[in-house]
């Protein structure tokens, strides 16, 4: 999983518009810091050398970031030639100014997938007794019990599809919070009733509050990971 953290201007940007300084590159790079931790590789010679100040962009985290395991010989080309050329993100792809050749950084370590969960919930499991993990389930709505005061209806992984299947209540003592991902936070908010009121009258949910831009705007970008070229011996890549 690739691991990038946006550039210095983007998160100035987002503090000058909002007016919220939170938003700052200064005050989110701690953060990130908290997040993550570049670990080197110990046993793969290929992979390009730490970042020359890795504090930059990583600090003591429990996600564990690395270069990408698969190195070529035309990266490292490509990355000196930069060099020589001053376009080089020299402290690293996530140190504020990704603008430039370098090597992006991975939440792996020696092939293994670093993630939320092998970071926060898996050590979670063992150590907190208030914590619960339900498998197989998928939230299907929300309901307002009162001002402010929310319950979550849960399916079984056999209901996912059935809207008149049985559904279990959760009644929190506190909050709900929806962390469901770019597609499934916004689908349990038009499932409630939140979004585009004429929009969800055309499939039958009532509307609790109209509000246009839920589930909208989201894009797909293009990605284009790496290219790949295999030389033939009739035509090597060094010059004779």
């Amino acid at each position: 999983m690739v691991w990038n953290q946006a550039s210095e201007d983007l998160y100035d940007s987002y503090a000058q518009k909002t007016g919220d300084s939170g938003w700052a590159w200064e005050a989110i790079i701690p953060l990130w810091k908290k997040i993550s931790t570049f670990v080197a590789s110990l046993n793969n010679s290929s992979l390009p050398p730490p970042p020359a100040n890795s504090s930059l962009s990583n600090g003591n985290g429990p996600v564990q970031v690395n270069f990408a395991t698969f190195a070529t010989d035309i990266d490292f080309r490509v990355v000196n030639s930069s060099k020589e050329l001053e376009a080089s993100s020299a402290d690293g792809m996530n140190a504020g100014g990704p603008i430039g050749f370098g090597s992006n950084q991975d939440s792996a370590v020696e092939g293994t997938l670093s993630s939320s969960a092998t970071a926060y919930l898996h050590p979670a499991l063992n150590s907190r007794s208030s914590l619960d993990v339900l498998i197989n389930t998928q939230v299907m709505k929300l309901k307002e019990t009162s001002p402010l005061t929310f319950t979550a209806s849960i399916a079984d992984k056999d209901q996912f599809y059935c809207i008149l299947g049985p559904l279990t209540t959760l009644n929190p003592k506190s909050e709900v919070v929806l962390s469901a991902g770019s597609i499934g936070t916004p689908q349990i908010l038009l499932l409630f009733g939140i979004g585009p009121k004429e929009e969800l009258a055309q499939v039958g949910v009532e509307s609790t509050f109209d509000l246009s831009h839920v589930g909208e705007y989201r894009r797909n970008f293009g990605f284009l990971d790496s290219l790949h070229f295999r030389l033939f011996p009739t035509f090597p890549f060094s010059p004779p």
